[in-house]
């Protein structure tokens, strides 16, 4: 009864969701240790300011690699900012995208 409560996700959704968020998270570890960098703060994923949100996906979207160092094509990087945004809506977090201006 759960499962039907909640909505069932295919195996697939859930799978790219995790993949998605350990390359976020590889990414931040990887920002987080330079210490010239500002860091990300540990709660971007679940914090209500929309702004800092934006800024830092932007930086994750220019600055995030294949562990080989290649740039990730646009549509991964597209499936990528999907997965975040799942497990965002898992966490109930309330998100009001808008355009960044810098």
């Amino acid at each position: 009864m759960k499962e039907l409560a909640e909505g069932v996700q295919p195996q697939n959704t859930t799978n790219s969701t995790k993949w998605a968020l350990k390359t976020y998270e590889q990414w931040c570890a990887s920002r987080n240790s330079h210490t010239e960098l500002e860091p990300v703060p540990s709660n971007l994923l679940s914090s209500e300011d929309s702004a800092e949100l934006c800024k830092y996906l932007a930086l994750f979207v220019v600055e995030a690699r294949k562990k080989n160092g290649a740039n990730y094509p646009p549509a991964t990087l597209h499936q990528i900012l999907c997965g975040i945004l799942r497990h965002m809506r898992q966490l109930n977090c309330i998100i009001i995208l808008y355009t960044c201006n810098s």
